[in-house]
């Protein structure tokens, strides 16, 4: 009887260690997957904040550029002005 049940918890503890391998595997893979995804993520957010980074670069010459057109329209504006007070 005694060897019976000790083949029985033996059997047992295989059977359990097969199961929680198996789970761990599976929930190992799951992750490597979910960091590749990560990283993708992390690659296509690095390439939009370059992309972002040039647009305001452009914006913001394009707002200087306004900017300096308003001044010399502005100053522009001045000397007419006091070309035509009398």
């Amino acid at each position: 009887m005694s060897t019976q049940l000790t083949i029985i918890i033996v059997v047992a503890l295989i059977s359990t260690a097969s199961v929680l391998i198996f789970y761990f595997n599976s929930e190992v893979r799951r992750l490597k997957s979910m960091f590749s995804i990560l990283r993708e993520l992390i690659a296509k957010n690095e390439r939009l904040n370059d992309e972002i980074d040039k647009a305001y670069e452009g914006w913001f010459k394009e707002i200087q550029n306004c900017q300096q057109k308003a001044e010399c329209i502005i100053n522009d504006l001045y000397e007419l002005q006091q070309k035509l007070k009398p």
